[in-house]
């Protein structure tokens, strides 16, 4: 029997909010994750052992510049260390570059769209633990966000398509944060990410497969403190349910700078 392997996931949502940045304004938030997993979801739901401890941390770079007063671009770029057992992985993941197009701007609204292009930078996926799918591709997303004082809300919708082998995906996302005196921050996330179950399995070997479909509902709460232009918190993903992925815990901490 082919052994299949699993997509356990460490990222998070890939929505950047609606608000976007003023003409000219730059974002630069460098992120430190680290992702831990005993068990994982099969295809049914069910708990099962991994067989091993699989460990994920992933430093990154984050950016967004203020092109106009309606469109920011975005770029993200991460290196993963993965390892399960023996079984090790390290690289450059996949690169996300962003346009966030406000549609409108009314009051304390905002209803955004959002075209995403994930790029693989050449790493393997013919290893029994692998940093990404390996394939390019593309996500477009309708993003809207309100703002009541010092409290915020906001959401989006996304399709995700890979120009290969992984299943195409729905991607959702709501948020709601509050900032207390002006200077410490609190927000709460739930992010879904529901593969539409249209991928095929990839061979790369005689006894093993890549699993093309997962299907994932994850929570992250996240602190910061903010100190001027300056941004410092830290955060936690816990993953609700799940199919063919991980059931872990990542812990994270970031900087937000803006200029």
């Amino acid at each position: 029997m082919k052994k299949f392997l699993l997509a356990c996931l460490l990222v998070g949502s890939a929505f950047a909010g609606p608000w976007g940045r003023e003409k000219g304004e730059f974002f630069i938030a460098p992120q430190f994750y680290s992702y831990r997993a005993t068990k994982y979801w099969d295809s049914n739901g069910n708990s099962k052992s991994i067989g091993c401890t699989y460990k994920k941390t992933e430093s990154a770079i984050y950016g967004e510049y203020g092109l106009s007063e309606k469109d920011t671009i975005s770029v993200r770029i991460p290196y993963i260390s993965a390892e399960c057992g023996r079984d090790k992985s390290s690289g450059i993941g996949d690169i996300e570059i962003g346009v966030l197009h406000k549609i409108k701007k009314e009051g304390s609204g905002v209803l955004s769209l959002q075209g995403l292009a994930i790029i693989p930078t050449g790493y393997s996926i013919n290893k029994p633990v692998r940093i990404g799918y390996g394939r390019v591709g593309a996500e477009l997303s309708l993003l809207g966000g309100y703002s009541v004082k010092d409290t915020f809300l906001e959401g989006g919708v996304g399709y995700r398509h890979y120009f290969g082998y992984p299943s195409e995906q729905i991607r959702a996302y709501a948020r709601v944060g509050h900032t207390f005196a002006n200077r410490l921050m609190v927000m709460d996330t739930l992010d879904l990410q529901y593969g539409l179950w249209n991928g095929k399995r990839k061979v790369i070997g005689f006894d093993a497969t890549l699993e093309p479909n997962y299907r994932l509902l994850q929570n992250d709460f996240f602190v910061g403190v903010k100190l001027g232009n300056l941004t410092l918190g830290a955060g936690w993903v816990q993953a609700l349910w799940g199919r063919n992925t991980g059931k872990g815990t990542s812990f994270y901490s970031q900087a937000w700078v803006d200029f």
